[in-house]
This record gives C-alpha cells, sequence and structure tokens, in this order.
C-alpha cells in the first residue's frame, strides 16, 4: 500500500468563524470522507493566519488527501472552517509536493504531501479544493492534472515507439 507523508504548514486569509478569533486545527485522511479522521493537528490560538508545521505519515487508503480546517468551539460545538480534497493522483509522479490549496470556506492553506511506494492511486478522482499560489490566484494546470499525468506517460511511451 502507498504511503503519504502530509505536512500541515499554514493557514491564511480565512474567515474567523468566532467574529474575532478562532481556534483552528485540521483533520487529515485519505480513508474516503471527512467523518473518519485519521489524524489532528494540535489547536492553534493565533486568529488571521496560523502555522502547525506538523507532519503526518499514514496509509493512502483512499482516493484524496481530506483536510477539514475546523474552529474549536468550548460550548457551541467544533464548526467547519473549510475543507479540501485532493487526489492522490495528483502525487503520482512520487515527488513532494510543496503547494497552496484554496479552501471551500475561504482562506488558503499550505500543505507539504510527498506519496511514496510502488502502489499508484486510481487516476478519476477529482479534487474538490482548487489549488492555488499564495496570493490566492488558481494554479492551472489544462484540463486535469491526472488528465496532464496520463498525457504525458502517453506521449513519452509513443516517443520510445517511434525511437
Amino acid at each position: 500500500m502507498a504511503k503519504v507523508s502530509v505536512t500541515v504548514v499554514e493557514i491564511k486569509n480565512f474567515k474567523l468563524a468566532d467574529g474575532a478569533t478562532s481556534d483552528p486545527y485540521c483533520k487529515i485522511t485519505t480513508g474516503g470522507d471527512y467523518e473518519t479522521p485519521v489524524l489532528t493537528t494540535a489547536k492553534s490560538k493565533q486568529s488571521g493566519s496560523c502555522v502547525w508545521e506538523e507532519q503526518f505519515n499514514i496509509d493512502a487508503e483512499g482516493r484524496c488527501v481530506y483536510v477539514d480546517v475546523i474552529d474549536k468551539n468550548t460550548f457551541s460545538g467544533d464548526q467547519s472552517m473549510g475543507k479540501v480534497e485532493i487526489p492522490l493522483s495528483h502525487f503520482a509522479d512520487q515527488k513532494p509536493h510543496d503547494e497552496w490549496y484554496r479552501l471551500s470556506g475561504g482562506g488558503l492553506l499550505h500543505l507539504r504531501v510527498h506519496l511514496t511506494d510502488s502502489a499508484r492511486p486510481p487516476a478519476e478522482a477529482t479534487a474538490f479544493g482548487e489549488q492555488c499560489n499564495a496570493d490566492g490566484s488558481a494554479v492551472s494546470h489544462g484540463a486535469s492534472t491526472a488528465g496532464k499525468h496520463e498525457e504525458k506517460k502517453s506521449e513519452e511511451s509513443h516517443h520510445k515507439k517511434e525511437e
């Protein structure tokens, strides 16, 4: 089974869930949904931006890395501030990726992700969260990351046949 290393670096430009302050933390899973978290970051007492720099190594069980940024609320219950879902196929080149992602609830999440092992994730998964630059502008990948990867493999095999 493939392993995935996820480092939750930081979050910025997020909406403050409690109005003036937030106590955010992240739930990370590859198990198929946001409801079964595998790992959780520490809770932060910062507002506006938070730095965690926490690394997790987990089995790549599903098709995506799911990250839910949650505001800790003692009395009213924890509240999701935004989510991102990234297909494991995006990391199939098995190189480290250091990227910013736009959260569904607003804000930017900085992750470092590295998929390792010879197992390949399914290519048909699609992203929920949009990959973006640190300034919030969208990163263009053409039609899709998975499609680009398959296209490149096809070009390489076609080129080898010609030789």
